[in-house]
């Protein structure tokens, strides 16, 4: 079952006070001079497919801590179908999964006009020779685990095209 995740985000306070009182418009009661919170920036959502609960918990959690959300498969076939239903932003994508093979899914995905253009980051722990599979594949980026959580998330904010912070 795929599990959906917000991250924890900032808030910014505006007041839906309503149109001016010089205004023919109707205001309603129940909103004004109420105070909404609502996000500070939209959330991007990333696609994890990972079968290893630690790595899994691993990518979750540094993709929260710098405020996306994630949608998540422990498997191949699931990463597919979720990636064609919800079109997340970006795809992180384990390769040695226990159904089908990651390359054979970012093939799938980038043969797929609803999902040819989502960027997707392999992520491997195998042999060297395989980044040259991965990008015949359409794999955008490749991530050797383990992983260093600066550099994986300096990758995400690359392929989702955001200024580093401080920039």
């Amino acid at each position: 079952m795929p599990t959906r995740e917000r991250a924890g985000g900032r808030f910014e306070d505006f007041s839906a006070a309503g149109p001016d009182k010089d205004s023919h418009q109707s205001r309603d009661p129940e909103t004004v001079g109420e105070t909404i919170r609502r996000p500070a920036n939209l959330h991007k959502r990333v696609l994890i497919v990972e079968d290893h609960p630690l790595n899994m918990k691993l990518f979750r959690v540094l993709l929260h801590s710098r405020g996306y959300d994630t949608v998540e498969a422990g498997d191949g076939n699931l990463g597919l179908n979720l990636a064609r239903a919800e079109k997340p932003d970006l795809i992180i994508m384990d390769i040695q999964l226990p159904d089908v093979s990651g390359i054979q899914i970012i093939r799938a995905l980038k043969a797929d006009d609803r999902t040819r253009n989502i960027p997707i980051v392999a992520i491997t722990a195998s042999m060297p020779d395989e980044e040259a599979n991965i990008r015949a594949a359409g794999g955008d980026a490749f991530l050797r685990k383990p992983i260093a959580g600066a550099e994986f998330l300096r990758l995400v904010r690359s392929l989702l095209r955001e200024v580093e912070p401080g920039c």
